[in-house]
């Protein structure tokens, strides 16, 4: 049987791939609307922030976004599963 901290754990990776998988229909999102649609690169990411551009790779933008929306929703999502998890469990 699994401890708490297993169980954390597990909730834990499941956040993580659920981000991951929004991060991934988003990009999907940009190449089907943007880039197949109208062109242009596609191997950039362009910011301008006051008057300096950053420019990064496709990957890059998206392992920032991921590594972004984990450190701003990764333990609030945990905790909904948690108590998700919880209320199932009180149901058997």
């Amino acid at each position: 049987m699994m401890n708490l901290n297993k169980i954390e754990e597990r909730l834990q990776l499941h956040a993580e791939t659920e981000i991951k998988e929004i991060v991934e229909n988003f990009m999907n999102e940009i190449d089907t609307n943007l880039f197949d649609k109208y062109g242009g690169a596609s191997d950039y990411v362009h910011l301008k922030l006051n008057d300096s551009v950053y420019s990064q790779s496709i990957q890059k933008f998206e392992t920032m976004l991921i590594c972004m929306l984990k450190k701003r929703h990764l333990e609030a999502m945990v905790e909904v599963k948690s108590k998700e998890l919880i209320k199932k469990l009180e149901l058997i």
